[in-house]
């Protein structure tokens, strides 16, 4: 495949921690969870497995994306690029971002537009193998390169994916996704070249499309953002986010300011 196409790239914020400070199987445990929630957020439609336990899981045949996971990383890729296209990965990111948090996986990531060569290829000869998952091309660059800098957990989407957007769409381009609540326009701190920037960004909403969210939807998304920094940094349930590294601290506090940028004070309600 040599195509221009939507991409996004996402990795787990704090992989490298968590793999030093856990076993294989909890660090298997760990990774089938994310497996399973980027295969959730593909799919449109769950069904029931044909085994007897009666577990219910993604349908493959509703899959609005193509996926790959490459050790933490994880990528969505279109077909091509329509509108429906777009659509179809930034509800899938969007699914994923919402779902993650709560099962503490902390994901950063980005969507672009741009090229894209993909060519799978497994050699077995014996007990020999050879596997060849060719993938390359600016989508994945500018993807990773972007979602790398972010500074808090979530998912950015950039201008090259907003110029083919608007390309296709006119003047409702990506403001009809904006009226939709699925994306709104932020200052996202990210590293810069004399440490740490605000840089405005498009970048996707983590709640339901609903213009804002009660005091107690901030208070519980807030609880598991500080459950799973402190899960991925290897800190006690009961140890204050005070003892985070300074780094892990910033991305937890500037998430938190951003998932607080949603408050809407005529809907509060005691916790």
């Amino acid at each position: 495949m040599n195509k221009k196409v939507y991409l996004a790239y996402f990795d787990i914020l704090g992989f490298k921690s968590y793999v030093q400070n856990h076993s294989l199987d909890e660090l298997i445990n760990k990774m089938k969870a994310f497996y399973r929630e980027s295969q959730s957020s593909m799919s449109e439609r769950n069904r029931l497995c044909s085994d007897d336990f009666g577990r219910i899981e993604p349908d493959p045949t509703t899959f609005r994306v193509k996926a790959l996971h490459i050790s933490d990383s994880l990528i969505y890729w279109t077909e091509c690029d329509s509108i429906e296209d777009f659509e179809n990965i930034l509800d899938a990111s969007r699914m994923l971002i919402m779902n993650t948090c709560t099962t503490r996986l902390l994901l950063r990531g980005c969507i672009t537009y741009g090229d894209l060569y993909f060519n799978p290829d497994i050699v077995r000869e014996n007990k020999n193998e050879f596997n060849q998952f060719a993938m390359f091309g600016n989508s994945i660059v500018n993807a990773y390169t972007k979602a790398e800098k972010l500074k808090i957990v979530g998912c950015i989407i950039d201008n090259y994916a907003i110029g083919r957007v608007n390309e296709i769409n006119g003047y409702n381009g990506i403001n009809a996704f904006i009226k939709a609540g699925k994306v709104v326009y932020r200052s996202i701190p990210q590293k810069g070249e004399n440490g740490v920037c605000v840089k405005p960004e498009c970048i996707i909403k983590p709640f339901c499309a609903d213009s804002s969210i009660t005091e107690l939807e901030f208070y519980n998304r807030s609880m598991d953002l500080e459950g799973a920094f402190k899960e991925m940094s290897n800190c006690n349930k009961g140890t204050s986010i005070e003892v985070l590294p300074e780094d892990v601290k910033q991305k937890l506090n500037n998430t938190i300011d951003f998932y607080r940028s949603f408050l809407n004070p005529d809907k509060s309600c005691s916790k």
